[in-house]
C-alpha cells in the first residue's frame, strides 16, 4: 500500500480528472482525503501500486509531490 500526495488547484473538475485517470488505468483508491487551503488542495490517496499511479498521473499532466509507504495499524 502506498500514499500518493498530489497538490491540485481548487477548480471544478480537477479531482474528477485525477480519479478518472487512475480509474481508466485500473488503479483503485483504497482510501484518502483532500484538504483545501486557499487556491490549492492537498490530496492524499492510498493505492496498491504507488509508482504506477505516479506514472499514470504524471503522463496525464498531474504532478505527484510524493509516493510514500504509510504506517498502517489495525485497531482492536
Amino acid at each position: 500500500m502506498f500514499d500518493i500526495h498530489v497538490i491540485l488547484q481548487n477548480s471544478p473538475g480537477t479531482l474528477s480528472r485525477l480519479t478518472t485517470l487512475l480509474g481508466r488505468h485500473g488503479i483503485g483508491l483504497e482510501g484518502g482525503g483532500l484538504f483545501s487551503f486557499g487556491e490549492q488542495s492537498h490530496a492524499h490517496f492510498l493505492v496498491e501500486e504507488g509508482e504506477r499511479a505516479r506514472a499514470v498521473l504524471e503522463a496525464g499532466g498531474i504532478a505527484v509531490e510524493a509516493v510514500n509507504v504509510p504506517l498502517i495499524r489495525r485497531l482492536p
